[in-house]
């Protein structure tokens, strides 16, 4: 039962971490056509991650 918890507890961190990042290398890199390129693949993986874990789980 503790693994499920964990379990669904780093699903939701886990898109939060790659918004975070997302916004993070936007605020770094100044060309702001790459930095919004950059921002939605990483909110894309964070959402494929999502998804894939859920298939697995």
């Amino acid at each position: 039962m503790l693994g499920r918890t964990m379990g669904a507890a780093w699903k939701p961190a886990l898109v939060i971490l790659s918004v975070g990042l997302g916004y993070l290398a936007a605020r770094v890199i100044d060309d702001e056509r790459t930095s919004e390129w950059l921002y939605i693949i990483l909110v894309a993986v964070g959402f494929l991650s999502l998804t894939y874990a859920r298939l697995v789980t």
